[in-house]
């Protein structure tokens, strides 16, 4: 079984993922006339929550 240190990469991971999903999205949000605003908030959310569950 894994230790909790040697998942320390996993938050970097999800953050990663978050940023491409993010970044791949971003046409299609301007293309419906979203506010970028709206990403950002998106994205800090997601960012936020990962960084609660692992207690980084």
């Amino acid at each position: 079984m894994a230790t909790s240190s040697s998942l320390l990469w996993l938050p970097k991971l999800y953050k990663s993922i978050i940023d491409d999903v993010i970044e791949s999205i971003q046409d299609l949000f301007a293309e419906e006339g979203i506010d970028k605003q709206v990403l950002r908030n998106l994205k800090e959310v997601s960012c936020s929550m990962i960084l609660y569950f692992w207690k980084i």
